[in-house]
């Protein structure tokens, strides 16, 4: 990959960070993937079954074992008309058809190579300690790859387990005991989207594992999102009955990409000189990680990942049988309170502790201020130091609240290419009014708590699900918070509204259906989780601003629509430009706001020259949406297709 340096007073454009992330992808070679997971699973034969598939900030690759007695030898056809000559052969060449794209790798020390008609590729030959044999099955080729092992690795033994490491050097690979996964057959569908080709039919059982690796040009910190997903899907693993898919290894990357250590100050600080610079060294691997990045490998969950047309057009009886599991989740994780608001990390025994808050906002506005989240912004009279808020431990609802508001106030000082005086004072006296609705709306008498676990990306594609809409597991909990109960909130998605129209009567209508469905879970089988989030939920229903200012502080990139919206718009009756005039009538022309939105409009005007100067404008793109926007225009569409539909 090519060296990224960002401008140390510009963020990269949304076009920027897609194409690095794509150059990250397509530097991982699916056959160093395969390796890694074999390596955690006792050197079984392992395949990709699947294409590949990325988010925001993570590329997933899917492997399966097929469980049998280790192969010794894999066999490829190699005659003119394609016809195998043995039993082994015709095996190999059984799941070959049915994957053409498959590559099997095994690994044994016991069996020696043999010579046959066709290409034999032998797993026994071996350098040192232990060989990693490739065979590629692709109807023309075959390939063999030798790595020694050099005692960093910790493969599983044959009867599946591994040994736990400490994590005592960059290069060390943390695993964890390897329990039996979960057999599926081959055909079962696949955690993807409605209407994705299914997996290819074979005969014989299979495992199978995600190998999940951050993509870094999108992610500042992928070690520490790796610990805390781990730690946060171990929480719940072992104290809930939610069902998540069990991780069996993770490890750091070789080289801990970032900045060197000359480049800082004493105290750590990154130099002014070095400010924006995000350096990417070559990756390097060793035996224990093939790869060279961070990764972590959990279970495959079969299913399809949530059909939020299919459940919003579904009869009622499917819909509340849907929301009712969604509600015992909420009931699992309101069981388990904290003394104090944070994030899940892991300790030195690889334990889930709580630490300090981290989220995808933040690690978001880290990687636009540059490295370590320091900027300098580049208009007269506003030479300031600008730095994303640091991660902290959250002792009340009001602190969750400030460190939430902070985060918001510092995106939207992010420069857009569309920037218009009018629209920026509209944005400014949203940012100053909302501090007054926000920490006036926090119910003080539960401001110490109590404090839960919160999924915060639970949208519809994070559920997968069977055709009845049964809840087969949960993913993604990568920057999932402990966060003050008052804040926690149903998706917004449920009702088939957008996130900024929560303040609407149909999504009320939505929560009272829930609250009706929670009520009647409690009378039929009580548990205490129901009963408490039962309360919760029967307070936000008392108190709305407490309701619209969760989703203000969970949903940034929809703060200033939400806030028109559900505060001006339904609650005080304001249209912008009526609010514009009550703020101007309050304030003079030269008001802390009113040079606040000028100074961002000069911002603006010298990053639009810049990415004019640079060869990078892009017509509409605003830095702080474009992020959010596949996922806002897929929502959008969704809402909209969905509302098309009658309802039952």
């Amino acid at each position: 990959m090519d060296i990224f340096y960002m401008d140390n007073t510009f963020p990269p454009t949304y076009e920027q960070k897609v194409s690095y992330q794509k150059a990250f992808i397509e530097a991982i070679d699916p056959d160093t993937v395969c390796r890694l997971a074999s390596l955690h699973n006792g050197g079984k034969p392992c395949r990709i079954f699947k294409e590949k598939a990325h988010g925001s900030f993570n590329v997933c690759f899917f492997v399966e074992f097929i469980d049998e007695e280790p192969v010794t030898d894999i066999y490829h056809a190699s005659s003119a008309d394609g016809t195998p000559a043995t039993n082994a052969e015709a095996t190999a060449h059984a799941e070959a058809t049915a994957n053409p794209t498959a590559t099997l790798y095994s690994k044994d020390t016991e069996s020696p190579a043999e010579e046959t008609t066709a290409t034999t590729i032998a797993a026994g030959a071996t350098t040192d300690a232990t060989s990693e044999i490739t065979a590629t099955i692709d109807g023309s080729s075959s390939s063999t790859t030798t790595a020694a092992t050099d005692g960093n690795a910790t493969p599983a033994t044959s009867d599946g387990a591994t040994e736990t490491t400490d994590i005592a050097a960059a290069d060390a690979v943390t695993t964890v005991p390897i329990a039996t996964a979960e057999t599926t057959p081959a055909d079962d569908a696949a955690s993807s989207k409605p209407g994705d080709k299914k997996d290819a039919d074979t005969t014989k059982p299979t495992t199978k594992w995600v190998v999940r690796i951050p993509t870094l040009p999108t992610v500042q910190e992928p070690w520490e999102k790796i610990r805390g997903e781990v730690a946060t899907i171990r929480h719940v693993e072992a104290n809930t009955k939610i069902k998540v898919p069990h991780v069996h290894a993770f490890g750091p990357a070789v080289i801990t990409n970032g900045l060197e250590e000359a480049d800082k100050t004493e105290d750590g600080e990154v130099k002014e000189e070095t400010q924006g610079q995000r350096p990417e060294p070559p990756v390097k691997t060793n035996d224990s990680n093939p790869i060279g990045h961070a990764y972590m490998i959990i279970d495959y969950i079969a299913g399809d990942k949530m059909d939020i047309v299919g459940f919003l057009k579904s009869e009622q009886k499917k819909r509340f049988h849907f929301l009712g599991q969604l509600i015992d989740v909420f009931a699992e994780l309101v069981c388990h309170e904290f003394d104090k608001g944070g994030s899940l990390t892991l300790d030195e025994a690889d334990e889930p502790v709580l630490g300090p808050m981290q989220s995808m906002h933040l690690d978001g506005l880290q990687m636009d201020l540059g490295n370590k989240g320091n900027t300098w912004t580049p208009t007269e009279g506003w030479k300031k130091r600008r730095r994303a808020p640091k991660s902290t431990m959250i002792l009340s609802a009001a602190d969750y609240a400030l460190f939430q508001y902070r985060l918001i106030y510092e995106a939207y000082l992010q420069p857009s290419t569309n920037a218009v005086l009018k629209n920026l004072q509209f944005e400014e006296m949203i940012l100053h009014d909302a501090k007054g609705f926000i920490f006036g709306a926090i119910n003080y008498e539960q401001n110490h708590g109590p404090f839960v676990l919160n999924h915060t990306d639970l949208r519809w594609s994070n559920i997968i699900v069977n055709d009845n809409f049964d809840i087969l597991g949960i993913v993604d909990w990568e920057w999932s918070a402990v966060i003050p109960l008052q804040f926690l909130v149903p998706p917004f998605w449920i009702s088939g509204e957008e996130a900024h129209h929560v303040g609407r009567d149909k999504y009320w209508m939505t929560l009272y259906s829930l609250k009706s469905i929670l009520d009647k879970r409690q009378k039929d089988s009580p548990s205490p989780g129901h009963l408490k989030l039962g309360k919760a939920w029967a307070s936000l229903c008392r108190q709305p601003d407490s309701f619209v200012v969760s989703y203000l502080l969970r949903h940034h990139h929809e703060f200033i629509a939400i806030y028109k919206f559900s505060v001006l718009h339904e609650k005080r009756k304001l249209s912008p430009d009526e609010f514009i005039k009550h703020y101007l009538g309050l304030t003079s022309k030269d008001s802390p706001l009113e040079k606040e939105a000028k100074r961002k409009l000069e911002y603006a005007q010298k990053y639009v020259q810049y990415l004019h100067d640079n060869g990078l404008f892009v017509e509409g793109e605003n830095s702080l949406d474009m992020e959010k926007k596949e996922d806002d225009e897929e929502a959008a569409a969704i809402m909209s297709q969905a509302a098309t539909g009658d309802r039952a």
